[in-house]
């Protein structure tokens, strides 16, 4: 109604006795006009209808109602599901240590298991990697994801089932297009054209400092966990400590304790 005059007009002023039940069989003239202008206006009125977000929607119900994929042993060796970093208690340090290169081929996992939804100007993939076997256990399961990786994952949606390099995608630096892949790549979302290769020697703590501040040099995706744990650490710095209440609560307890204890020791001695 903002954009289009035609829908704030005024209904003509003898509609009430040319239309209705008692006048379908008596066509006039007045009410030719009538229902053409009224098929006209709903025709245009598609154009307006948020059909995307409406898709997107369902979309979103189907993945939190699905079950999660079911990976085959080669889709494993290609993803973090079978081929993440793991910890060597034996020798005491990580192995399969794997980097994502410019020309990596990656795609989706699946294409019905993701969806980009974005709601109240905030993106979000949701996902159903983490859903269980009993129907809507959990709740929905989504990344927050920035605005500016947006069109990534888009990219990885569109080009479905292809593969594409992790150069192609449509981001300014290659530094963040390597860090957007790793952390979808990390998140389980994303598999790759080949196994990735493992670096098993031993590297420095400053060489790893480096490396993560290369890779991960900004927070582009927020679990549902993480945002709900900020929640609650705002909630906290804005007036409510409940560690250093407690620990108020408990040396109260001590004080009446001793205080009690000191007045029994004052009847028993009188």
């Amino acid at each position: 109604m903002q954009e289009n005059l035609e829908f704030r007009k005024g209904l003509p002023i003898d509609y009430l006795i040319n239309n209705g039940v008692a006048f379908e069989d008596n066509e006039t003239e007045n009410q030719k006009k009538f229902r053409n202008k009224t098929s006209m206006l709903v025709k245009e009125l598609v154009q307006y209808l948020p059909i995307d977000a409406a898709v997107d929607q369902m979309a979103k119900e189907f993945i939190h109602q699905s079950l999660p994929p079911c990976f085959t042993e080669d889709e494993k060796s290609r993803s973090i599901h079978n081929h993440g970093e793991k910890w060597n208690s034996k020798k005491n340090r990580v192995e399969n240590i794997s980097e994502i290169e410019p020309d990596t081929s990656i795609k989706l996992i699946r294409r019905n298991c993701i969806r980009l939804v974005v709601e109240e100007n905030s993106c979000f993939v949701y996902h159903n990697l983490d859903n269980t076997k009993i129907w809507c256990e959990k709740e929905a399961q989504y990344l927050e994801v920035d605005s500016e990786v947006a069109p990534a994952i888009e990219h990885l949606i569109i080009f479905y089932p292809k593969y594409v390099t992790v150069e192609e995608l449509p981001l300014d630096s290659i530094e963040e297009k390597i860090s957007v892949v790793q952390c979808l790549y990390d998140k389980g979302l994303i598999v790759t054209g080949e196994p990735l290769q493992c670096d098993h020697e031993e590297t420095s703590e400053n060489e790893s400092e480096e490396e993560n501040e290369i890779s991960f040099s900004k927070n582009y995706f927020q679990d549902e966990e993480t945002i709900n744990e900020e929640e609650e650490s705002e909630v906290n710095e804005n007036g409510f400590n409940s560690e250093e209440y407690d620990q108020d609560a408990e040396n109260e307890d001590q004080t009446n304790n001793e205080s009690y204890q000191d007045s029994e020791d004052s009847q028993d001695s009188q």
